[in-house]
């Protein structure tokens, strides 16, 4: 609302009026606002009274001679607020040289300027999750920057929306905007339905500004809105459902400012310096498991799990930390956005980690009996030129430390996602013997056995993942423990473009072992689980079964033939 000058979204001759009056005689300080502030008003001190008068001074010429004038303009617009019309509002306030001299005339300017602005933030965002208002122009839209980034900001109406819509929207501007957090604005612009990454991802649409945009800067240094708070003190996440509740509540907070209260984390920090976390040091939330995690139950996909979404733009001088499962983070205050399948809180201020309890497991096992670990190693290759530096990096030393400190030297380890020797490099390699005596190596190096390989070399770009790689399942054992006896490939249409499994038989202490180390296809081609679909596409689901049907009939044939077998299933299922 233009000339609202207490910001109170109300206009009154008592307030308003006599605050104009004021400014154009030259009042200043506590002359100027002295009882001439609304109770509810949002500008309070004279500096901000006249930096927003300022900004529109040039609208404040009524009569439209040219010249800002107390006796004519000011009186002109106090006597409007007062209801006065005709002569009554027009005697003695117009200056002779004016181009508006009726009541007609000043009144239709006045209801142009200051009528209620065509829309709020809360108005485009509605109670949907898509905007009524998508293709339309909205302009002079009010509100207050909350966050900037290098192709647009985060703009929020100071009043608090009501529960059950936004009063936040992201304003797509493309290049870095002219702007900064606490500037007050109105905003121009086309209303659309941003989809991250485009409709094939199946994500969400976020409701934005954006187009040609025009920005106009009332006034800087303005108070930020008051977060909502998110937690036991503010409002609380469903615990279980997803759609509609989960989504529901976080698009009722979309682009605005909220502060998560006590988080913990529920994940490490990524390499995409995201940290999955709860509120509340996770009092109240579902599924938290015995190391910190939460895990999800058919019927209880963890909506309550809060994505935290480091970004440089907003915060370039944050020490960004690596935390561990279990970490308290303290409050965090920012924005809420979404992107790749979730809705997430982009930090505007810095926070502080408090290391938890959790220490990696040790197994206790006993080594008079055998002992089998699976090891999925994820992408492993030995060859730093492909895209990724498994050996600079150190993770076949990792690896080799894990096995040795935590897992005790196994007997026999499966591993998974074992690639060929130059990695995703595509070109017809196959043999993947120089990254199995490497992972061998760090081993030895961490005082470990030297195991003997098993290797399911597959045939070129078949069984899926990434292109080049060759992934495949193994095993190292180590002969000093177990004799190997035998192994199998599992075969068949249930594993086109996938992994196969290993089928391999082992002696140890006189006894036969058969285990059988599987990685089932991938969940790719999986929707969200905050995303359009609902219920959620579980990619490949199909395929598995049937790969569970096979690997369960050929151990139901194993039985059949001894009752007494040993037998082990184990590796990624997916």
């Amino acid at each position: 609302m233009t000339w609202n000058v207490d910001g109170n979204g109300r206009l009154d001759a008592l307030t308003d009026g006599r605050l104009i009056v004021g400014y154009l005689f030259g009042l200043t300080g506590e002359v100027l606002i002295g009882n001439s502030i609304a109770p509810n008003a949002t500008r309070t001190t004279a500096d901000r009274i006249i930096g927003y008068l300022r900004s529109i001074r040039d609208e404040l010429d009524l009569d439209g001679n040219g010249n800002i004038d107390a006796l004519t303009d000011g009186i002109l617009y106090l006597r409007y607020l007062l209801g006065f019309t005709g002569e009554n509002l027009t005697s003695g306030a117009v200056a002779r040289d004016a181009t508006r001299r009726n009541a007609e005339q000043i009144v239709a300017y006045l209801l142009e300027a200051t009528q209620q602005t065509d829309i709020s933030i809360g108005d485009i965002q509605g109670s949907g999750a898509t905007s009524e208002f998508a293709g339309e122009v909205v302009t002079d839209v009010p509100g207050v920057v909350t966050a900037v980034v290098d192709n647009g900001f985060y703009l929020q109406d100071p009043a608090i929306g009501n529960g059950d819509r936004s009063s936040g929207i992201f304003v797509f501007t493309g290049d870095a905007p002219d702007v900064i957090a606490a500037d007050e604005v109105l905003v121009s612009g086309t209303v659309s339905e941003f989809i991250p990454g485009g409709p094939s991802t199946n994500n969400l649409s976020t409701t934005q500004i954006g187009g040609e945009v025009t920005i106009a800067v009332l006034e800087s240094d303005n108070p930020l809105p008051e977060p909502v708070v998110i937690g036991a003190e503010g409002r609380v996440l469903p615990t279980q459902i997803i759609a509609p509740d989960g989504i529901d509540f976080w698009e009722s907070l979309e682009g605005m400012l909220v502060t998560v209260s006590d988080t913990v984390a529920v994940s490490p920090t990524t390499r995409f310096n995201e940290i999955y976390t709860l509120a509340d040091n996770g009092l109240g939330a579902t599924g938290v498991n015995s190391r910190g995690g939460i895990t999800i139950a058919p019927d209880d996909f963890n909506p309550e799990r809060i994505k935290i979404q480091l970004d440089r733009d907003l915060l370039p001088d944050f020490d960004i930390p690596q935390v561990n499962v279990g970490d308290r983070l303290g409050d965090i205050t920012g924005v809420i956005s979404y992107g790749f399948g979730n809705f997430q809180v982009l930090p505007t201020t810095e926070f502080t980690t408090e290391p938890g309890d959790l220490e990696p497991e040790i197994t206790s096992l006993p080594t008079d009996r055998l002992t089998i670990a699976s090891y999925n190693v994820l992408n492993l290759d030995p060859n730093d030129d492909d895209g990724s530096a498994d050996v600079a990096e150190g993770r076949f030393e990792a690896i080799g430390l894990q096995i040795v400190d935590n897992l005790n030297g196994p007997d026999i380890i499966a591993l998974q996602e074992v690639q060929d020797n130059d990695g995703s490099i595509d070109s017809g390699n196959v043999n993947a013997d120089l990254t199995y005596s490497t992972l061998i190596d760090a081993i030895v190096a961490a005082g470990g056995p030297t195991y003997e390989i098993l290797d399911s070399t597959p045939a070129d770009g078949e069984d899926g993942s990434q292109p080049g790689g060759n992934i495949r399942v193994g095993y190292l054992y180590n002969p000093d423990r177990v004799n190997f006896l035998s192994e199998q490939r599992l075969e068949g249409p249930a594993f086109d473009d996938s992994r196969k499994p290993l089928v391999a038989t082992f002696e140890f202490d006189g006894l036969p072992v058969t285990v059988i180390n599987n990685h089932f296809s991938s969940k790719g081609g999986s929707s969200p689980l905050f995303g359009e679909i609902q219920p959620p596409i579980n990619g490949s689901v199909e395929q598995r079964n049937r790969q569970a049907e096979v690997v369960n009939d050929f151990v139901d044939n194993l039985l059949l033939s001894n009752p007494d077998a040993n037998v082990v299933v184990l590796g990624d299922l997916n």
